[in-house]
């Protein structure tokens, strides 16, 4: 999985200790810093090297900001070298998860096993909006090239269709990854089958996944602007 940091330091160690009390753990963790100019890199290592059970970190310290994409790209490219991946998951700094999310998600994927793209629940964890639903699908408006963010959770364990994925936390599988066209082509309008949403059943399991050519599965939290058992966003 890949985390970016930008002088964001106590959002991306509280993004941390919850991927570390997690069961199971992510398998690796990259963290990418985006030029931070707050003694960011240094505080992560002194963290990584007095933590020596935590999920394998490896920290890329990028010299300038290359902006959100270009340093997930980073990230990405670093995972991607690993043949044994079959799946990335992006996760906002700002996000936390809920012990049960990884568990959840490979429940979500082995319920959609050819999703493409993946994504949670995301609840509002901080300030008068704590506990509400920030995300849960979405749909485009075309005409005005946005996006709108569906509010009420689906019903039941099954991932649903959803015609959009937050970058907020997003699960892609290699092949979706290696293949631009069919990530175009699910963008279409007339492949939104592709596309599912999930919501974890158990509520102490809710996180952020995908597994379809863009769904999204368990739940995700943060703390202004997603807040859920398994994963948690800050807006």
């Amino acid at each position: 999985m890949v985390v970016v940091n930008w002088n964001g330091l106590t959002d991306t160690m509280a993004c941390l200790v919850s991927l570390e009390a997690a069961t199971p753990r992510p398998a690796r963790v990259v963290v990418v810093d985006n030029g931070s100019s707050d003694g960011s890199v240094e505080a992560l290592r002194r963290w990584q090297a007095e933590r020596p059970k935590a999920p394998a970190l490896t920290l890329i310290a990028s010299p300038t900001n290359r902006g959100f994409s270009g340093a997930n790209n980073l990230g990405l490219a670093r995972l991607a070298a690993d043949p044994a991946i079959d799946h990335f998951l992006l996760l906002n700094n700002d996000a936390t998860v809920e012990p049960a999310f990884f568990a959840e998600l490979a429940r979500a994927l082995a319920m959609a096993p050819d999703a493409g793209i993946m994504g949670p629940t995301i609840y509002v964890t901080g300030g008068a909006d704590a506990g509400q639903v920030w995300y849960a699908g979405g749909a485009f408006v075309p005409l005005r090239a946005l996006v709108v963010h569906r509010l009420a959770v689906p019903p039941g364990a099954a991932p649903v269709a959803t015609e959009f994925v937050t970058g907020c936390a997003m699960l892609i599988s290699r092949r979706a990854w290696a293949s631009p066209l069919a990530a175009c082509r699910a963008r279409s309008p007339r492949s939104r089958e592709a596309a599912s949403f999930f919501e974890g059943h158990s509520p102490p399991a809710r996180g952020c996944a995908c597994a379809r050519p863009r769904p999204t599965t368990p739940r995700s939290s943060g703390a202004s602007g997603g807040s859920s058992p398994a994963s948690t966003a800050t807006r």
